[in-house]
């Protein structure tokens, strides 16, 4: 049977090697939500419209995919908005209206 002295040194390996992952754990959760504040900041900057003239980045020598990333960010339309079905009861005509 082992004494407490043999039972002792693992105990107290076990210990400073929880001690390093909690100060990992501790670690890893801060980058986290770093990366978590970052990314709100992204949608929110992604939302607002900016109203400043840039000079383009897109040339008559872009890609296409860069040209059609900048006429989508161009001509987004609203997403928070949706036309709505109507039917006119006089006249019995359909249609849909913003």
């Amino acid at each position: 049977m082992p004494d407490q002295k043999d039972i002792g040194k693992p105990i107290t390996a076990l210990e400073e090697e929880l001690t390093r992952l909690n100060t990992r754990r501790a670690a890893v959760i801060a980058k986290l939500q770093d990366l978590r504040r970052e990314k709100a900041l992204l949608a929110q900057s992604g939302k607002q419209i900016s109203l400043t003239f840039r000079s383009p980045a897109v040339t008559n020598q872009s890609s296409e995919d860069d040209k059609i990333a900048l006429f989508q960010t161009l001509f987004k339309g609203r997403d928070d908005v949706y036309p709505r079905r109507f039917e006119s009861a006089k006249t019995g005509k359909s249609g849909h209206e913003p």
